[in-house]
């Protein structure tokens, strides 16, 4: 069902016993504030509702009508104690009453960042919804769509830091780009010597994210169509994880491919010089491995025994004093 302006007139108005009214379990909306249903009961019995509530009738049960949007409205005529409401009835079916709430609640003025996105996507999962059609629906950009769903991504202490406003909604859209452990990341970076309250700016967030996140795709020696190189990871030319795989999310980094997952990225990268090692070895040739940073993982080092140190890579490099050791290096 397709909702207009003018289907939401249609139904009758009437005024409707509160007690002959029950909450439904789908409204999007879970939190209320005491205070502002209190001032809103206030305003009721001084000067009347102006909005009636919308309600559809349900039958067999104990009550005439169904709740469907005004949930604020109604616990405030229960605050003021008053008997009846002024209510808009309609039939609905379930289907229809759930795609009038999520519209509904994006319509309110205090909604945050999160509440929007959460309706966002319960839109774009209805029948013969998908993002262009909710950003068509609800006047937004496919891009604005795409970024406020992203936000759901982001671990819960990012959640509550936007909510409380610690970040700000540009930050929370850039930090939810990436895999939760590397959110935990930028978290301990921008927290570390600040007691705990996040503070990096946002070209201080971009700048960490770029040196110690992303990996640039065209650096990688294998080819970025092999799927046999790590099979529970597939080809780097068709994951998801890439940059340039949403173009719209990652808008900013339009100049080159990157990777944004790097334990995938250094598992194929230690994939990759084993295979090589392997050949080598099958081919009789002689070979060491080389640390290429001055203080290798442990992971590393268990990966590959008897490494050199990067010193001697270093000498190889700038013909510097011959090193007896190293004759074809692996790094």
């Amino acid at each position: 069902m397709t909702f207009t302006a003018a289907t939401v007139l249609e139904g009758e108005f009437k005024m409707v016993p509160i007690s002959a009214i029950r909450l439904g379990n789908t409204n999007p909306r879970k939190f209320f504030h005491e205070g502002e249903i209190e001032e809103l009961a206030v305003t009721i019995k001084k000067v009347g509702l102006i909005a009636p509530i919308l309600v559809r009738p349900v039958f067999g049960e104990n009550y005439d009508y169904e709740l469907v949007c005004g949930e604020t409205r109604y616990k405030a005529h229960l605050f003021a104690e008053l008997e009846r409401i002024s209510a808009q009835v309609r039939h609905l079916t379930d289907d229809d009453a759930y795609e009038i709430q999520i519209i509904e609640n994006l319509q309110r003025k205090n909604i945050s960042a999160i509440e929007e996105a959460h309706a966002f996507e319960q839109l774009s999962k209805r029948p013969n919804y998908n993002y262009a059609e909710v950003a068509r629906r609800v006047g937004k950009s496919d891009r604005y769509i795409t970024e406020r769903i992203r936000l759901l991504k982001l671990i819960d202490e990012f959640q509550q830091r936007l909510f409380t406003e610690e970040i700000n909604i540009g930050q929370a859209i850039t930090i939810a780009k990436f895999q939760p452990h590397h959110q935990k990341m930028i978290l301990e970076r921008g927290t570390r010597w600040n007691d705990g309250v996040f503070k990096l700016s946002t070209k201080e967030l971009w700048d960490f994210i770029r040196n110690n996140i992303l990996m640039e795709l065209s650096a990688a020696p294998w080819k970025k169509d092999d799927e046999e190189l790590y099979p529970e990871a597939g080809a780097c030319k068709t994951c998801e994880k890439r940059t340039g795989f949403s173009q719209q999310l990652f808008a900013e980094l339009s100049d080159k491919d990157r990777c944004t997952d790097a334990v995938c990225f250094k598992e194929k990268r230690f994939l990759f010089i084993e295979k090589k090692a392997q050949r080598l070895t099958r081919e009789n040739e002689q070979f060491y491995f080389v640390a290429d940073e001055y203080s290798p993982s442990q992971e590393t080092k268990d990966r590959f025994p008897g490494m050199l140190a990067y010193n001697n890579y270093r000498k190889l490099d700038k013909h510097e004093a011959s090193c007896d050791h190293v004759e074809k290096g692996l790094c």
